[in-house]
């Protein structure tokens, strides 16, 4: 079973195989590096749970890493074709349905400040 959750402005994904620990986690963080938000810093955390066998892990472990670069190359994907998308069409247009992603826009709406 694995988990993916967006926790704005970070994502993680949690995998696990039996038990309450999981075997793999992964936390990215994205930060803008300038006001226009068109570059950023990626940042990545990997936990992998030690297997008992401790080989196992080492002959995995560029397994692991190609699935994460893999990740960050989906996501820099989907990233530039939301920002390809909005300059198009000169707005935000996406129809966002998980509620937490709403309330989170419509605070941002009310509370937030245009970057300068």
């Amino acid at each position: 079973m694995s988990t993916v959750r967006t926790e704005y402005p970070y994502q993680t994904l949690r995998m696990w195989t039996r038990g309450d620990q999981p075997v793999l986690s992964v936390w990215l963080g994205y930060t803008p590096d300038d006001a226009d938000q068109r570059c950023n810093r990626s940042f990545v955390v990997l936990s992998v749970r030690r297997p008992r066998i401790r080989a196992a892990l080492d002959l995995a472990w560029p397994v692991l890493a190609w699935f994460t670069d893999r990740v960050f190359a989906e996501d820099c994907e989907i990233v530039e074709m939301e920002q390809a998308a909005h300059d198009a069409q000169g707005a935000d247009w996406n129809q966002e349905v998980f509620p937490p992603i709403r309330a989170l826009r419509m605070l941002l709406r009310e509370c937030g400040e245009a970057i300068r």
